[in-house]
């Protein structure tokens, strides 16, 4: 609850007081809906908090980040849920050690990427899609959402794309073979696509309470217009964490 007060300081300073009174209040006057509480069970519950924990965490964090302003004043006015992965992606590159660039909207195909990240000085452009939840998982599904992200990104340099997919496509029988099909698909037509991640998020009980977590999968273009060995983009946990501890070994940017 600390985590949580704190983070709704850093939503009320940054994003000011009308859209933090109209998206974070007790009660909200049309919220947008991925803040929104639709009832009070404890999943609504424990949705919410962590949602705005990692608000106001990946908006502390990115702060020194170029184009952060610009960025700030479209989240103001667009759809909350697409927006907050493309700020998680951007930090979660910024802490594997990419240098990250929040690129401003033009409106023009090719130039609407969200994000640039460097490394290893190598300049990749990322684009991030977010899957709605209860979407049904067929091999058209997930290959629609990535043609729709590679119209985003440029003709020429390395990119990347990530996307969000509901932790319900995970528990398909079968899910694994339906996404790897789709995927290997598109990138067998997509080559100016380097690498694919995807992300799941889930909630893992305790023996009090709940642990926050996310899953990832990458993928990689065999035979891509632009070569970048970039390896693993996101580097995976070196070590088990004991969920039941005591003390957290996760602190927001912002503690």
């Amino acid at each position: 609850m600390q985590w949580y007060a704190i983070a709704m300081e850093v939503v009320l300073t940054t994003l000011g007081p009308e859209w933090w009174k109209k998206n974070c209040t007790t009660n909200p006057v049309k919220p947008d809906e991925f803040l929104a509480l639709p009832d009070d069970s404890e999943n609504s519950q424990y949705n919410h908090q962590d949602r705005i924990i990692k608000l106001g965490h990946m908006l502390y964090a990115l702060k020194d980040s170029n184009g952060y302003d610009a960025f700030l004043s479209s989240l103001k006015t667009r759809d909350l849920a697409p927006t907050f992965f493309e700020l998680w992606v951007g930090h979660i590159l910024k802490q594997n050690g990419y240098e990250v660039e929040l690129i401003e909207t033009k409106g023009r195909k090719g130039q609407d990427y969200d994000l640039s990240a460097r490394k290893y000085d190598i300049t990749v452009s990322v684009e991030a899609q977010s899957r709605r939840d209860g979407i049904v998982l067929t091999e058209r599904t997930l290959q629609n959402t990535l043609q729709k992200a590679r119209k985003q990104l440029p003709l020429s340099g390395p990119s990347i794309i990530f996307v969000s997919i509901p932790n319900e496509w995970t528990k398909i029988n079968g899910a694994e073979e339906v996404i790897g099909k789709s995927v290997s698909s598109f990138l067998s037509n997509a080559n100016r696509v380097n690498y694919i991640v995807l992300i799941w998020h889930r909630w893992i009980d305790l023996r009090a309470g709940r642990a926050s977590a996310s899953s990832v999968r990458q993928y990689q273009n065999s035979n891509p217009r632009t070569p970048a060995e970039l390896g693993q983009v996101i580097k995976p946990v070196e070590q088990l964490v004991n969920l039941d501890l005591e003390q957290q070994v996760f602190k927001p940017s912002f503690w």
